[in-house]
């Protein structure tokens, strides 16, 4: 896959981050940034779209989870979650 130019209007804290992870040597480049940044919302799509495309066939074999059966879940998950605080700071 071959490489286009791109012209972009991007808000100057987020261009001022990129330069940032430039300079600080965390991308070679500003367009390397981009493409990376890039190339992480579209994985981040498709995996949403594989993940909605499981619900949907769960969904259809098994049937949609109640209200009820939701709560429960909730009620397991904070039963059995771990409470992580950050330690004081002096």
């Amino acid at each position: 896959m071959g490489k286009r130019r791109l012209s972009a209007s991007i808000d100057a804290e987020v261009l001022a981050a990129a330069e940032a992870a430039v300079e600080a040597g965390r991308a070679p480049t500003l367009s390397a940034w981009v493409e990376d940044a890039l190339s992480a919302k579209v994985e981040r799509e498709r995996t949403l779209a594989a993940l909605g495309e499981a619900l949907e066939a769960a969904d259809a074999e098994f049937g949609a989870l109640s209200e009820d059966e939701i709560r429960a879940v909730e009620r397991r998950a904070r039963a059995n979650a771990i409470v992580v605080r950050p330690r004081d700071v002096a």
